[in-house]
């Protein structure tokens, strides 16, 4: 695969990645924060996202190598930091996989489960399973999927917002009945947060492009930058309109709504069946991406986990684990662990708690704040003191992401409880 084929598949990666639960999820967290709000925190986010995302680069860059947060940590930190960067990893990963298995299996039972006169258990254990049939494959397979799913969820998703504007009866900003507390903009703040949430995928990507960091940069920048305009774009026209599917409907989604919900919103303005048929493969398509980009980590994370290797080989596993090369491990039973409790635990989790979706976000934001901005630069801020290590911004900039991932963590955990 040649240089520029492998940047665009790292593009894809990434915007595939985070295009999913933010285009479903974002409507229904934003509805009661109004839409002015909505793009000032999209925007602050993502801009710390990515800036975030490039702190992490430099941390492997001095490396060598692609390294998950946890390797970080236990090579920097101690013991105790690899065991919560463990825990954190591994709650992300189960919780957005759970939240877009659940996701994915409800629009397809709404679709066609219920006129097949199938059960939404059985839909959940297929859709599971042709999830699981394209991972079992190397990066490079998971990737030529990745980018059909991806051009095709950029088509529907033209077509989907067609659709709205054509059907309302004017366009403007969305004017929608708010009634925003400190509580709903905290709960927005963390569904946003992981909207822009790829870096579960980046060991993978740095190995992936041969540590390529320039270009890597370049890919994080576009890959992000697609989604925030996507997001952006699908938060006005979904936002306008709910705003003419009439009170009821705006009430049901303001209270554990769904991503099935939004779309029958949606539906009852639009009107037609060809509507909600775009709707619901634009949205299954979103969650796929979503979650092909997320399986990806988890089995790289997994697999690291339980193969055994030192320090010194640590760089030649990874790239194993990269192509998936199962027989080249130096365990054949690490690929065949990891693969299975990506596909299993999300399953029961899912089959357990079938309206996890938006739950399973936002706790995934605060397990995501651990591993993309809390470990990453309290490395940065250790590495800093290094001065043949370039890391970004150096101490003042580990210093304030750390303050607002601080911030993040301990608003998104007294949300929860509330």
């Amino acid at each position: 695969m040649n240089n520029m084929s492998t940047f665009w598949g790292a593009v894809f990666i990434v915007a595939g990645t985070t295009i999913g639960a933010g285009m479903l999820a974002l409507p229904l967290s934003s509805l009661d924060i109004g839409f002015g709000t909505t793009i000032l925190l999209l925007v602050g986010l993502w801009a710390f996202m990515l800036e975030n995302a490039l702190v992490y680069v430099d941390c492997c860059k001095h490396e060598g190598h692609g390294l998950s947060t946890a390797q970080m940590a236990g090579a920097h930190l101690g013991v105790y930091s690899k065991l919560i960067s463990n825990v954190a990893i591994l709650g992300l990963f189960l919780a957005l996989l759970s939240a877009y298995v659940s996701g994915g299996s409800g629009i397809l039972h709404a679709g066609i489960g219920k006129s097949l006169g199938t059960s939404r258990e059985l839909v959940t254990v297929l859709f599971s399973g042709v999830m699981g049939f394209i991972l079992y494959f190397n990066l490079r397979v998971t990737d030529f999927y990745n980018r059909i799913f991806f051009a095709l969820k950029i088509c529907f998703f033209a077509v989907l917002c067609f659709y709205i504007l054509r059907s309302v009866p004017h366009i403007s900003l969305p004017n929608l009945p708010r009634s925003p507390s400190t509580l709903t903009l905290v709960t927005a703040t963390g569904i946003f947060f992981t909207s822009f949430g790829f870096h579960g995928s980046i060991p993978a990507l740095i190995n992936y492009m041969k540590t390529n960091n320039n270009k890597l940069r370049h890919a994080f920048i576009i890959g992000s930058l697609v989604p925030l305009m996507l997001y952006i774009l699908w938060v006005f026209v979904a936002q306008l309109g709910v705003s003419f599917s009439g009170n009821d409907a705006i009430s049901a989604l303001s209270t554990g709504a769904q991503p099935n919900d939004l779309l029958q919103a949606l539906n009852k303005v639009v009107n037609t069946t060809k509507f909600y048929a775009v709707a619901q493969i634009f949205s299954l398509l979103a969650i796929i991406t979503s979650l092909l980009g997320v399986a990806v980590g988890l089995i790289q994370f997994l697999k690291e986990q339980f193969t055994p290797h030192s320090t010194r080989h640590v760089a030649e596993v990874a790239t194993k684990v990269t192509q998936n090369k199962f027989d080249e491990m130096p365990s054949v039973t690490a690929g065949i662990a990891a693969f299975s409790i990506t596909k299993i635990v999300p399953l029961a989790i899912s089959l357990l708690y079938p309206s996890i979706f938006v739950f399973a976000l936002q706790f995934a934001g605060i397990a995501l704040a651990i591993i993309a901005v809390i470990i990453p630069n309290m490395v940065a801020l250790k590495l800093s003191r290094n001065k043949s290590a370039n890391i970004r911004g150096g101490k003042p900039l580990a210093v304030f992401n750390l303050a607002v991932g601080g911030t993040f963590i301990i608003g998104q955990v007294l949300s929860l409880l509330s």
